[in-house]
């Protein structure tokens, strides 16, 4: 009976399980019902699991458990030196791009046709690819910049906190849950009688 009931609970809190979005990444585990009392149940509040989108060192923990947060609030920082120096070099490519596609403009308006004039719109042609390159690079090292700020997806109250400073986490790894008040769920073993739903 102990196995089976254990398999319901785990299906129950299965049923309860989606995903949402953001900027850190969260697993939603809520239910807005609250368990029977049982000797072996744990009373659990569901919540939003905090995953980073990068792995890297952490240098700073903002939060504390049970301390009661908004969404967007900072709760950790992850090391983003490296992430600075991708995007300042991307930020680069883009100048230089701009430079070319600029220099060949130049050049353009001083022709007057012939063959020189089709080189130079080739060239312009393939330094306004580079360029439009450049600048989806650079937009892609500014969003990962973010991700090293690894902020609140939900209203709620820290729990679970797993992380600390100088800790190395990788990528999708749940540093901590922020738990709304209104969510609970089960976990553990409960009575037969008592897996029931109020």
């Amino acid at each position: 009976m102990r196995t089976e009931v254990q398999q319901l609970a785990a299906l129950v809190a299965a049923t309860l399980i989606t995903t949402i979005g953001g900027t850190t990444g969260a697993t939603w585990l809520a239910a807005d019902h609250h368990p029977a009392a049982s000797g072996n149940a744990d009373l659990m509040r569901g919540g939003a699991l905090v995953t980073p989108r990068i792995g890297g060192y952490v240098t700073a923990i903002l939060v504390q458990e049970n301390q009661t947060v908004k969404a967007g609030d900072v709760l950790a920082r992850i090391d983003d030196r490296d992430l600075q120096a991708a995007l300042a070099a991307a930020k680069a490519s883009v100048d230089a791009a701009s430079a070319k596609l600029a220099s060949i403009d130049t050049d353009l308006r001083r022709q007057s046709g012939g063959a020189e004039t089709d080189r130079l719109k080739t060239a312009r042609a393939a330094a306004a690819t580079e360029l439009a390159r450049a600048k989806e690079v650079a937009h892609q090292a500014e969003i990962n910049l973010g991700y090293a700020t690894i902020t609140a997806p939900i209203d709620g109250t820290v729990g679970a906190r797993t992380v600390a400073v100088g800790q190395f986490i990788q990528a999708g790894n749940a540093l901590m849950a922020v738990v709304p008040p209104h969510a609970v769920y089960v976990v553990a073993a409960l009575a037969g009688t008592q897996l029931r739903m109020a």
